[in-house]
């Protein structure tokens, strides 16, 4: 079963890799017909207005998201924000699917 996880987790890093390279903004391309608002965000995610529009500008301010007129709220595609979701983010989703496959196994 350890053989399995490990392979599991090969396809992991080749995905990560693939993810890397697709965002990186020499490869992008794509127009998009509409653009995500702070008005959309709340009502997909049933949050009230100002709690979004706080956030955004939160990560705004950080450097994850940009708001435009023309475009809207926008991810920033920059190899820290890349690297912070791949190496930090992804890293705690993989230590939790570790646990769950250590548990389900016992």
């Amino acid at each position: 079963m350890f053989v399995k996880i490990a392979h599991i987790f090969e396809q992991l890093d080749e995905c990560y890799d693939a993810w890397h390279h697709a965002l990186e903004p020499e490869h992008i391309d794509v127009e998009v017909e509409k653009k995500l608002t702070i008005s959309s965000i709340a009502m997909t995610t049933g949050m009230p207005f100002e709690t979004v529009r706080r956030r955004v500008q939160n990560l705004k301010k950080y450097g994850w998201l940009s708001v435009d007129k023309k475009k809207g709220v926008t991810y920033n595609l920059t190899p820290e924000n890349n690297a912070k979701i791949v190496g930090d983010i992804m890293e705690e989703e993989r230590k939790l699917v570790v646990t769950m496959i250590n548990r389900f196994l016992k």
